[in-house]
């Protein structure tokens, strides 16, 4: 079975397209991450870097993570959304902000990291793997 998943930011001049499956889906609730998508916590889905196509004027933002990983987050230069994760910490993947795929893909996170930052009203649940800081 052919799969083709595919993603973009709001204007669409950002786009991502492969035809494998992700290898690793995530739920992060680290500082950055709420800042970068302005959510609760960031559903991030991790693809193998060699088999994906992105294009588009993608602007990096460089972070630091507590745990000394760089992370680049690359954003749309036009409508300024954030698209992409880049860790120092998973070199051979990226990661695709949730919400940017198009259906029917569905995310279906695995994990849930960096909960010793969850704000309070965010529910996990008990069955859920859950890391306090990344994944160990």
């Amino acid at each position: 079975m052919n799969i083709e998943i595919l993603a973009s930011c709001e204007c669409g001049k950002a786009q991502f397209k492969t035809t494998d499956k992700p290898i690793l889906q995530l739920c992060c609730h680290c500082a950055d991450c709420r800042q970068a998508t302005g959510d609760d916590a960031s559903t991030i889905v991790f693809f193998k870097l060699d088999k994906v196509q992105i294009g588009g004027d993608l602007q990096p933002m460089t972070y630091m993570s507590d745990l000394g990983n760089q992370t680049q987050r690359l954003t749309c230069e036009h409508c300024k959304q954030v698209m992409f994760d880049k860790s120092a910490g998973f070199p051979h993947m990226l990661g695709v902000i949730a919400q940017r795929i198009a259906k029917p893909f569905v995310a279906a996170p695995q994990m849930h990291v960096w909960t010793k930052s969850k704000l309070p009203n965010v529910e996990i649940p008990k069955q859920m793997k859950q890391f306090e800081k990344g994944i160990s």
